[in-house]
């Protein structure tokens, strides 16, 4: 038995769905023998979570909690079981982890990102302070702390926070140097030149961050300024920012360009995002979409059917993360569906069932496809109807309304501080409340679309 559990323990730290596989079979074999064997029920718990099989893990799980209560560990990997789809349940199972081990300092690090998901955000704030002398060097922490503050309106200690969050598996450091560190790009700093803008986030926060482009792009910055960007957004960068050159090539280990470019510097898109625009700001559209590729998309709309033409989006977030609270069941969209003399065009990201009579360009909207094609297609609508998403991020920057259906407590782009006076032009948020069905925030969001348009 010995050798079995060190065995899953080497298979379960790989990190990888072969050694999840690895550990989740071990497990068995020891269940099969003594099926209340805590540590195995954990094992297998924690296998069944990475592989996003989320039911299967909670269960087994709690019943390893059961068995073993003193383990702060069974309790902190409960928790995370739970979080995506009960998070009130998985803060209460962190804080019991806590109650185990105050050292356990994994379980404070998930408590802190929980609360902030249930709206706790001062308690987050303080957790994540204390968190961040402790371990100065562990970039999570800053960054739920930046996350939190935004959601405060404390826009400057954000963003401070922010510039010191790379560095996990998700958000690698860049570094345009062979032999040394890049040193980081300091707005203010005069004697850099050529410093590199890179994404690191999801391509929605990119689109956002594209907003501070325009600005280095048009007013006058004696520097040549390079963007490093997800390669569904390198056409459409190119023809935005016309004196920036620019590379798709975030996804890219081993990149040859910097060789010949010779930067000197570089930064986070969203911290450049945070240095040269202000909170609640509107900024007029920084993107520009081809203009051909519009006429396109405009004829075909009218091909399709009579305007106005309203873009429609459900769902958004990962799996493991926020999806739940960012979908909303097809059958609460019938009021919207129901606009008179409206064609809706569907802008999902995934595949998956499409309500009856709703446009569909899935060559243009599907993960990943070049977001020129997407960018264009929202220009050509009279409004975008989406919970919290990339499409989102794309309306705002080529200038299309938006009207923003939220859970109670958003990603920080709808922040409640922010109500409505985003860096966007024409938003509108309509705000689900705790406990509430998404069919109140549909029907007035309805209502709106049939007085507006």
């Amino acid at each position: 038995m010995h050798e079995a559990v060190k065995a899953a323990e080497a298979a379960i730290f790989k990190n990888t769905p072969e050694g999840d596989a690895d550990a989740l079979s071990i497990s068995d074999t020891i269940l099969q023998h003594d099926p209340v064997n805590a540590w195995a029920l954990s094992t297998a718990g924690l296998a069944f979570y990475r592989m996003q099989r989320f039911g299967l893990a909670a269960s087994l799980l709690n019943s390893a909690s059961q068995l073993a209560p003193d383990q702060a560990a069974i309790w902190n990997n409960f928790a995370i079981s739970m979080r995506e789809w009960h998070p009130k349940d998985a803060v209460m199972l962190l804080r019991k982890a806590v109650e185990v081990d105050p050292g356990h300092l994994e379980a404070r690090k998930n408590l802190a990102g929980c609360l902030g998901r249930i709206g706790k955000r001062d308690e987050a704030i303080e957790l994540n302070q204390a968190l961040r002398k402790e371990m100065p060097d562990d970039p999570d922490i800053p960054y739920n702390l930046a996350l939190d503050l935004l959601h405060t309106d404390r826009w400057e200690e954000a963003f401070e926070a922010y510039v010191y969050s790379e560095g996990n598996e998700q958000r690698t450091v860049r570094n345009y140097h062979k032999d040394k560190k890049t040193p980081r790009w300091e707005v203010t700093d005069p004697k850099f030149k050529k410093p590199v803008i890179y994404g690191e986030q999801g391509v929605g926060d990119e689109v956002l961050a594209a907003a501070a482009y325009v600005g280095l792009d048009r007013d006058g910055w004696e520097m040549d300024f390079i963007l490093d960007c997800d390669p569904r957004l390198e056409s459409l960068f190119k023809r935005s920012f016309p004196n920036m050159t620019v590379y798709g090539t975030r996804d890219k280990d081993a990149l040859a360009w910097p060789a010949d470019e010779e930067p000197d510097s570089a930064l986070i898109a969203m911290a450049a995002f945070g240095e040269l625009v202000g909170p609640s700001e509107p900024v007029k559209p920084w993107l520009v979409p081809d203009p051909h590729l519009v006429e396109m998309f405009k004829k075909k709309l009218a091909e399709t059917g009579d305007g106005p033409y309203i873009g429609l989006s459900w769902s958004g977030g990962a799996k493991d993360w926020d999806r739940a609270e960012r979908t909303i069941p097809i059958e609460e969209l019938g009021p919207i569906l129901a606009t008179p003399e409206a064609t809706i065009v569907n802008l999902e990201y995934q595949d998956g069932p499409i309500p009856n009579g709703v446009v569909d360009f899935p060559w243009a909207t599907r993960k990943g496809v070049d977001l020129d094609l997407t960018a264009a297609l929202i220009a050509a609508l009279d409004v975008v109807v989406s919970v919290p998403q990339t499409v989102c991020d794309i309306a705002g920057a080529v200038g299309t309304p938006l009207r923003a259906l939220v859970g109670p407590n958003p990603p920080w782009r709808f922040a409640e501080a922010a109500g409505d006076a985003w860096v966007w032009q024409d938003v509108k948020t309509y705000r689900k409340k705790e406990g509430s069905t998404w069919m109140p925030v549909v029907v007035k969001c309805a209502r709106d679309l049939r007085e507006g348009l």
